[in-house]
């Protein structure tokens, strides 16, 4: 109900995560600050932008390194970063599914916009209500805020914002499981629609149809090859000299 479609903030919500799985699995980078002053839309597509805040995942604090867990977004800085943790790839996926709560929620506000705007002290705020608390408000929040029909993105977003970083997916799960939501979806959309136009006979038929097509055409798994060269590989020019 504020400007994006569905069909938007499911595609801007894979870029995001794609981006993530790039970010943590290619680069080895967590962003650290993932808000939308940070993001750019190029041609419909969503790009992660404004890496200044980022910080190779590996490298820990140091007198010339410090925590850096202040760092970031407030509405989208994750609750372990307010009580004294660094950034980390799971903070990151935090700040991704807050982003997305915002896009989807009929108030348009983040998960915690609202209790952070009547405290004072957000780390003592978290602190006090500890991670049970947190996880039921996020929760119901979470059911109650995000429509019915896209009740499985929801349940995505229930394990992003879980406050207990541990029991949150990575990034590199995240595309598989906004797809098969989306997907999901788009299933019971169609086949509502035909039974709704034709009957519940015909509806039904598409459905089945839709299933066989949808197993007939699934992409096969590619048969594992080993590997055709192990170890270093050396290579010689026309000189005799070797480089590995």
């Amino acid at each position: 109900n504020h400007g994006l479609s569905m069909e938007q903030v499911s595609k801007y919500s894979r870029d995001l995560f794609d981006g993530l799985r790039e970010m943590h699995e290619i680069r080895g980078d967590v962003h650290a600050d993932i808000k939308p002053a940070n993001l750019a839309i190029d041609k419909g597509r969503l790009y992660l932008n404004d890496l200044g805040t980022s910080t190779c995942a590996s490298l820990q604090a140091s007198p010339t390194n410090p925590k850096r867990g202040e760092r970031g977004f407030e509405f989208t800085r994750a609750p372990e970063c307010f009580l004294g943790k660094d950034p980390s790839r799971y903070s990151d996926v935090w700040g991704a599914a807050a982003l997305v709560y915002r896009m989807m929620s009929k108030d348009g506000s983040y998960p915690l916009e609202n209790e952070f705007g009547n405290v004072a002290d957000k780390t003592a705020y978290l602190d006090q209500i500890g991670t049970d608390r947190l996880r039921d408000l996020l929760r119901n929040k979470i059911r109650s805020n995000i429509p019915k029909e896209h009740r499985r993105i929801g349940r995505i977003l229930e394990q992003c914002l879980d406050p207990d970083p541990n029991r949150r997916p990575d990034s590199s799960e995240l595309v598989g499981l906004m797809d098969r939501a989306t997907e999901n979806n788009r299933f019971w959309k169609d086949t509502g629609r035909f039974t709704k136009r034709f009957g519940v006979a015909v509806g039904a038929i598409a459905a089945l149809g839709t299933v066989g097509y949808t197993v007939a055409t699934a992409p096969r798994p590619l048969p594992s090859e080993p590997p055709k060269v192990s170890g270093l590989l050396y290579l010689e020019d026309n000189a005799g000299k070797t480089f590995d």
